[in-house]
């Protein structure tokens, strides 16, 4: 996610070899990285203190406030950025598709993965 928004944010016209030298820049990744995974935290504090009954113990919560980046924060990051102004050209996000996992998905995962329900042919 902050690569994607360091990208958005390049200086049109820069060299490859500029743009790289950019994405190296551990304290601009760090700073973006660290509100990429603070709105992803306030994100699944604010679904938990929605569903209170869905973490009942200590361990599903901790559990669920661990778990690996979820596509659909991802996009809500993105999109939020976009919204906010905060990126001078668009992303394309192109993310695996969860949709098989489907029957294994739990909390808000389970309620977002439509997003990736497969169109049939």
């Amino acid at each position: 996610m902050a690569h994607a928004i360091l990208l958005a944010n390049t200086v049109r016209g820069e060299s490859v070899d500029d743009i790289a030298t950019q994405l190296k820049e551990i304290s601009a990744i760090e700073a973006e990285l660290a509100a990429c995974m603070q709105f992803i935290t306030e994100s699944r504090e604010a679904y938990i203190q929605a569903h209170p009954q869905d973490f009942t113990e200590r361990r599903e919560h901790q559990k669920y406030v661990s778990a690996w980046a979820a596509n659909y924060e991802i996009s809500d990051y993105l999109s939020q950025q976009a919204q906010q102004g905060q990126m001078d050209r668009p992303v394309y996000f192109l993310r695996y598709n969860q949709w098989p996992e489907r029957n294994i998905a739990t909390h808000e995962e389970a309620k977002r993965l439509v997003e990736e329900q497969r169109e049939t042919m």
